[in-house]
Formats: structure tokens, sequence, C-alpha cells
């Protein structure tokens, strides 16, 4: 990360994500637009709902609109289950999904080497 220089926005969302925290997840990532690649962490998200879904969705696009590379980190199988079915993770090439923050972070650091 060190190395990133700060291009890499690691959002980590933690706990089940529901409507109520959907809306402080839109708030927290429109705080933050200094990044080149953002790695959305749901290593410690046990359940996501509809409402967290198109939330998620929306940080997804929304970075990738603005010429941001997104990867998608640890989503549990039923997380992940519930993006598929959502259409949440159709915005994301299969090499942008890691089952781990480390593969992630190195591939952002790759990725943004190969940028410079």
């Amino acid at each position: 990360m060190q190395q990133a220089d700060g291009r890499i926005l690691l959002f980590h969302l933690s706990g089940p994500m529901s409507f109520s925290s959907a809306k402080a997840m839109v708030r927290r990532h429109a705080a933050v637009t200094d990044y080149d690649i953002m790695l959305l962490d749901l290593t410690d998200t046990q359940s996501i709902d509809y409402t967290s879904a198109r939330a998620m969705e929306d940080i997804i696009v929304d970075s990738m609109h603005a010429g941001r590379k997104v990867f998608l980190v640890g989503a549990r199988p039923d997380v992940r289950l519930i993006l598929e079915r959502q259409k949440v993770t159709r915005h994301l090439d299969r090499d942008c999904i890691f089952a781990n923050r480390l593969d992630a972070l190195r591939e952002a650091a790759r990725h943004l080497q190969g940028n410079h």
C-alpha cells in the first residue's frame, strides 16, 4: 500500500449490510475521490440485502465511469451469490474478483506499475 502512493482505496465493509448501512456506504464512498483502484473488501461482510447490493453496484459503476478500476475482494459464497443474482458482478471482469485482500493488493500494485 505504501508503494501505491495513495492511489489504492481499501473500501472495507463489515457486518451484515442492510438498508440502513447502504446509505452510509454510499456517503462514505462519495467523500473519497483521490484514488485509481478501489478494493471493495467484503471479507468481513456476513450478509447483504437487495438495497446494499444496489448501493454496491452504484459505487462500482460510479467508480468505473470516473476511470477507476474496481476489485471485489473476499465475498463469502452467499454474499457473492446475491451480488450475482442482482447482476452486480456483471460490471467486473473475472480477473477483478479476488478471494483475499493480499492477492488483490498485489494485482493492484502490478496494475499501477503498468500504468506508470
